[in-house]
């Protein structure tokens, strides 16, 4: 189960910033009662949305979480903890009324006191997308 409280705010008009914010509390139960793979989380997020040139808008993000798990892992002896960071920066480019490319630059930082789960991950990404 989960729950949050997320807000957005579009000060200026059609053609200025869209501001969204949302923050959250969780916890995560597997199907079977493994208490490594049980968790509590929460976190927060934020985005702005934002015209650009010409008819592209422009999009950055921000996220946190951390998670708390229940039970030891077994091969460590420990009970794993991540604080995970993440941001993105998107442009949608309309190619015409129903169709759009969109490139994104993203980048996530897991820290974790278990080695395997500590990493950085970094992504460029082209999606497709359209309107119907």
């Amino acid at each position: 189960p989960q729950v949050g409280v997320t807000g957005a705010a579009v000060p200026g008009g059609a053609r200025g910033p869209v501001w969204i914010g949302n923050a959250y509390v969780g916890e995560e139960r597997p199907r079977q009662s493994l208490d490594q793979l049980r968790y509590r989380f929460h976190g927060a997020r934020g985005a702005v949305n934002l015209a650009g040139p010409g008819s592209t808008r422009w999009s950055a993000s921000l996220a946190w979480e951390e998670r708390r798990y229940a039970g030891a892992e077994p091969l460590f002896d420990q009970v794993r903890r991540d604080r995970q960071l993440e941001a993105a920066l998107t442009v949608e480019i309309p190619l015409d009324r129903q169709w759009s490319v969109l490139p994104q630059l993203s980048s996530l930082r897991n820290r974790s006191n278990l080695a395997p789960n500590d990493f950085r991950r970094h992504q460029a990404q082209l999606a497709v997308r359209a309107r119907f």
